[in-house]
């Protein structure tokens, strides 16, 4: 019994001790804290984010020489690129932490879709529509009465 609950523990759950791992958005808020805390832990880092300036200063400042690559995650190409070349130089990938957010407008970070790119959406009203305007009444929230 002892030997399974030991299997259990968090540390072992939880290793990122030379995982092969992506994060994405990488260069500031939950990305970075994310990032930071598998670095301290011994995680191989790719840091994704699309802002070069500040994965540059990640890089060099925050976690001094992690492996950067500036994608915007609204290309799906670019993210095919991404992780083809990952495994092709180290071999494999273990965790993507998929952090970085797409907004319903399908850019990175909100505003309207990239040229040629059609909108995000078609779950339901609003998703992948323009926000209403200023003032407009918002619905009550879903669920029971």
């Amino acid at each position: 019994m002892k030997d399974e609950i030991h299997s259990l523990s968090a540390e072992r759950l939880f290793c990122v001790k030379g995982l092969v791992t992506i994060v994405t958005g990488a260069a500031s808020g939950l990305g970075l804290t994310i990032a930071e805390t598998m670095a301290a832990n011994g995680a191989d880092l790719i840091l994704v984010d699309r802002n070069e300036k500040e994965m540059k200063r990640v890089s060099e400042e925050v976690i001094p020489g992690a492996e950067t690559a500036v994608v915007d995650i609204a290309d799906p190409a670019a993210i095919r690129r991404l992780v083809d070349g990952v495994v092709q130089r180290k071999g494999r990938l273990d965790v993507v932490f998929a952090n970085a957010g797409i907004s319903a407008g399908g850019g990175g970070g909100g505003g309207p879709p990239p040229p040629g790119r059609p909108p995000r959406g078609g779950g339901g009203p609003g998703v992948g529509a323009p926000p209403p305007p200023a003032g407009t009444p918002r619905p009550p929230p879903a669920g029971p009465p």
